[in-house]
């Protein structure tokens, strides 16, 4: 059993060859045993001394495994459905012709959870050559199911490469049993040489697919993230952000205030302030702003703006996490990452953070939802995320919504159009995992960096709540 090996590296495996018939030479019947044998053979196994219940020969109900000779079957079945999370490819290379109702019935009750599709399977070369072809094409399906149903992992690093380059070497998915990468060129051992980078590239894109993703989208998505947290770093700029915030208040309320400052931060030179003829709670800025709104809808789509604010908040995070640790090692005076007490739930985010680093220089409103009535303004900044659409992507009861509430996502609530959660999709949270477990700020090995981002509390609720 693969649970009681001492190197465990190389199991569970992933692809299990069933032939239905082990004995080959099963008689038809069992012979009547009598009393004492049966005692004996239960006594030898734990079993009791006396029998309660009718002798399995004897039972009309029952028909003995060798009648039908499928233990195979019974021990391939058993086995995945130990592994349910794990990638495992079952080949069946016998078949019977002659209508068997029990190994119908076992067919029919594995299929929808195992993946398996017993129809018309009938391999006549036994070669292993001949299994594995069979067994890595049905294992790349398995992988595919297991990830859209979120049972596993799959590095959004390697399947980005991937999907540009048919070449790289191997990809690292993680199930619930073991984390381990993959030879490519050996999952498409199926594929004629010909046609496999091109085979290749297209499993890459379809997976990234089923996660919204694309490497386009990443790239224009990191690339507006980049926009927005390097004006959330820029505390110069913030600073001045703030104090224009604050002086418009202070007129406002017809308090006193630096008129010539005012000016001079309204000017082109700062932020070029353009006054509308709507009102002043429309007046917008026009220089040294940004925001989740940069740009037009050419350039970054909704998809790349939802993913935009996810990046920024996973930067958020990190950050915060690296803090808490650097805070937790001069509280603690620890030499090494070990001695930390990786309990931080002292320290915590508001809802107002997200909002702030998703737009840290915004284009409007002019005043800060702190400066004055918090919800009104961040009922403004919500209804920016919760506007998104992606007419690419269609479900039977949501056409092309992909609105994104950040104080949901705050909340760790997972996108739900029927409930009215627009948090983040568990696929999304998937996504942030993977880059969690290979970003080397946090951590030297995949498990301290995940040590690392759990300490922070509103980490663990927002992206690995549930994971």
């Amino acid at each position: 059993h693969f649970w009681f090996a001492k190197d465990t590296s190389i199991l569970p495996v992933e692809i299990i060859a069933t032939d239905y018939n082990l004995s080959k030479r099963g008689r038809s019947s069992i012979d009547k045993r009598n009393s004492k044998e049966a005692k004996s053979s239960l006594s030898r196994f734990g079993g009791r001394k006396k029998e309660t219940h009718t002798p399995i020969a004897e039972s009309s109900s029952f028909i003995p495994y060798s009648d039908v000779n499928f233990e195979g079957l019974l021990i391939a079945l058993f086995y995945g459905t130990l592994t349910l999370n794990h990638p495992a490819a079952i080949v069946p290379i016998t078949r019977y012709r002659d209508e068997m109702p029990h190994v119908e019935s076992l067919h029919t009750l594995v299929e929808p959870f195992l993946g398996v599709d017993f129809e018309f399977i009938e391999l006549n070369d036994r070669r292993w050559e001949t299994i594995l072809k069979e067994g890595v094409k049905k294992l790349k399906e398995r992988i595919e199911d297991l990830f859209e149903n979120g049972d596993l992992l799959i590095s959004l690093s390697d399947l980005l490469n991937l999907s540009r380059d048919s070449k790289y070497p191997s990809i690292r998915i993680t199930s619930s049993f073991v984390s381990k990468r993959y030879p490519v060129q050996g999952l498409f051992v199926d594929t004629s040489e010909d046609i496999r980078d091109e085979k290749i590239r297209e499993w890459a894109h379809d997976i990234l697919r089923s996660a919204m993703m694309s490497a386009g989208t990443f790239t224009a998505a990191n690339e507006l993230r980049d926009r927005i947290w390097g004006a959330y770093l820029n505390d110069d700029l913030i600073e001045k952000r703030k104090r224009l915030s604050e002086l418009l208040v202070n007129k406002s309320r017809g308090e006193k205030h630096d008129a010539d400052e005012l000016a001079h931060l309204e000017s082109d030179k700062e932020f070029g302030v353009v006054e509308s003829e709507r009102g002043a709670n429309k007046d917008e800025c026009k220089s040294n702003w940004m925001d989740i709104t940069f740009g037009s809808k050419k350039v970054y789509s909704d998809r790349v703006r939802r993913w935009a604010c996810i990046f920024v908040v996973y930067d958020l995070l990190k950050q915060f996490s690296l803090h808490h640790l650097r805070l937790r090692t001069e509280l603690c005076g620890a030499k090494t990452l070990e001695k930390q007490d990786y309990d931080i739930a002292s320290f915590t985010l508001s809802k107002t953070d997200l909002f702030f680093a998703i737009f840290p220089l915004p284009k409007k409103p002019l005043i800060y939802p702190w400066h004055v009535d918090e919800k009104r303004s961040l009922d403004y900044w919500t209804k920016v995320t919760m506007r998104f659409k992606d007419q690419n992507w269609f479900t039977k009861n949501n056409k092309g919504d992909i609105a994104l509430n950040l104080t949901h996502v705050f909340e760790g609530r997972e996108w739900d159009h029927d409930n009215g959660s627009y948090g983040l999709f568990k696929i999304e949270k998937k996504m942030i995992r993977t880059l969690v477990e290979e970003d080397v700020d946090l951590g030297k090995t995949r498990e301290e960096r995940l040590k690392v981002f759990e300490a922070c509390e509103d980490a663990r609720r927002i992206f690995l709540q549930g994971q």
